[in-house]
């Protein structure tokens, strides 16, 4: 999971079950609406779920829920971008992992989350999202919260993405001629030298950064307070910014 710049209000807080039910709600609607009716719906997903695996015992992970993923996104835009937690460079200030004032915990805990903060704070240390420094504070790992194990956070952003590209399609399908349709765009070759999938990383990234920084000013300067009224009349919004490299012929990775 990348680090989430978006400033939008969070999604409800759910658990796990409940993601997958509303992602498996979101491809059902798209596919009938593509035109495929309830019965070839049903034998396409029932020939997936034969087709996957044998199950695994799961690992334990700490008793979280998946909806904390949007807090720890927001906790980690505050830290490289508030001056409340950077140093005199601009860069995040070195914190303590518990406790009052600076420190991870209350970074989280100004999210307003409903799981306790230093949960969430001892969970990002389990992940590698935060390491300890020789002087025993804690530090982002990277720039890029990248979680590399299955665990909760990353499959409410794995839903949230595909549930959120849908209703985009959908939402532009619907739009009316004359008013602007939400972007969705791509930009791809059929086929480039594997010799410059590094520099195709490097130069995506760069430019996707740039780009999500602007749009985070500007949501920035247009969020909605916290008032009860002013939260009925608005929506959320965002950008959402991915790249990709697929095998020639895997159409599964595009």
């Amino acid at each position: 999971m990348n680090r989430n710049k978006n400033s939008t209000k969070r999604e409800k807080s759910t658990d796990a079950k409940e993601y997958g039910t509303e992602l498996t709600r979101a491809l059902v609607q798209f596919l009938h609406s593509a035109g495929l009716d309830k019965r070839k719906i049903e034998v396409a997903v029932r020939k997936a779920i034969r087709q996957l695996p044998a199950a695994k015992t799961a690992k334990k992970v700490a008793n979280i829920d998946a909806g904390t993923a949007s807090i720890v996104g927001a906790a980690f835009h505050r830290w490289f971008r508030s001056k409340r937690f950077m140093d005199v460079k601009g860069q995040p200030a070195p914190l303590r992992l518990l406790g009052k004032g600076k420190s991870v915990q209350s970074l989280i805990a100004l999210e307003k989350g409903s799981v306790q903060p230093e949960i969430v704070a001892q969970e990002l240390v389990r992940l590698g999202l935060v390491k300890r420094t020789k002087s025993g504070l804690y530090m982002p790992t990277s720039l890029h919260s990248l979680i590399r194990k299955n665990h909760p956070y990353l499959f409410e952003h794995v839903a949230h993405s595909i549930v959120r590209f849908l209703h985009t399609v959908a939402d532009n399908a619907n739009t009316p001629i004359g008013v602007t349709p939400l972007i969705e765009r791509y930009a791809q070759v059929s086929a480039i030298s594997k010799s410059k999938i590094r520099e195709f990383r490097d130069f995506s990234s760069q430019q996707g950064e740039a780009l999500i920084d602007t749009m985070n000013d500007w949501l920035e300067a247009n969020r909605v307070g916290s008032g009860t009224r002013r939260m009925q009349g608005s929506a959320q919004a965002g950008l959402h910014v991915f790249a990709y490299v697929a095998s020639r012929g895997d159409s599964h990775r595009r």
